[in-house]
Order: C-alpha cells, then sequence, then structure tokens
C-alpha cells in the first residue's frame, strides 16, 4: 500500500531536516552540544512552570506536598535561567545529571547480580485437569 503524496513529502522533509542537523553536529560538535543545553534550559522552564502552577492550583493534594512542588517548581526556574544565562554551567550540569544516573543504574545492576535476583519476575502458569480422575 503506498503512502498518501502529503505523507511522503513530509518524510521527505523531515529526513532532510534530520540529515542537515546531523551533519551541522558532525562538522561542529559544539552546536550539538549548544543544542542539548537549550533543550535542557527549555525543559527545565517548562517543568518548572508546571509544577509551580500546580503547587499553587491543585486543591487536592495535601499542603506539604503543594508546598514540595512549589519549591522544586522554583528550583527547575532558577536552574533553567541560571543555564541560559551561564552556557558552560550547563553543559556541567548536563554532564552531572548523565553521570548521576549511569552511576545509579550500575549500583543497581550490581545489587540485582549479588542478591541473585532476577529484573523480570518468572511468570506463574497454572495449569488445570478438566475431567473424571
Amino acid at each position: 500500500m503506498e503512502s498518501p503524496r502529503g505523507t511522503r513529502i513530509l518524510q521527505i522533509v523531515l529526513g532532510g531536516i534530520a540529515v542537515a542537523l546531523s551533519l551541522g553536529v558532525i562538522l561542529n560538535p559544539g552546536f550539538g552540544i549548544a543544542t542539548l543545553i537549550l533543550l535542557l534550559s527549555a525543559t527545565l522552564l517548562v517543568v518548572g512552570i508546571e509544577r509551580v502552577v500546580t503547587g499553587l492550583t491543585d486543591k487536592n493534594i495535601s499542603k506539604w506536598s503543594r508546598g514540595f512542588l512549589v519549591g522544586v517548581g522554583v528550583l527547575s526556574l532558577a536552574v533553567s535561567f541560571t543555564v541560559f544565562a551561564y552556557p558552560a554551567l550547563g553543559a556541567l550540569l548536563l554532564t552531572l545529571v548523565l553521570l548521576i544516573n549511569l552511576l545509579i543504574i550500575g549500583i543497581q545492576s550490581v545489587a540485582y547480580a549479588i542478591s541473585g535476583h532476577s529484573r523480570h519476575p518468572a511468570t506463574t502458569t497454572t495449569t488445570t485437569t478438566t475431567g473424571n480422575a
């Protein structure tokens, strides 16, 4: 079955953009780093706004949870503004977040291996017999 013409054109355009961006990163790695820092900061900005708004408006959660949401939101906003102002700090923060994440994943894997537990519990099957025995 053939794709509609509009879908094919969109795929070609998006593919061209992906190729252009990847060539830009290959030829100038700083471009890729700057893009990641910009995305990190923009994401923190959006998350911070969302947390503050939720903490101030959601009456269905406890006061301490709402306060915590507002605090985390303000912290996210502060980090976002700092990264926008000092992109080199953004590179350091991005590296630090990845390092901590990989460290936690590694520790978790070692702990599972030492304890002998499986990450995926075995499924149990039950058999039923029917009829007269």
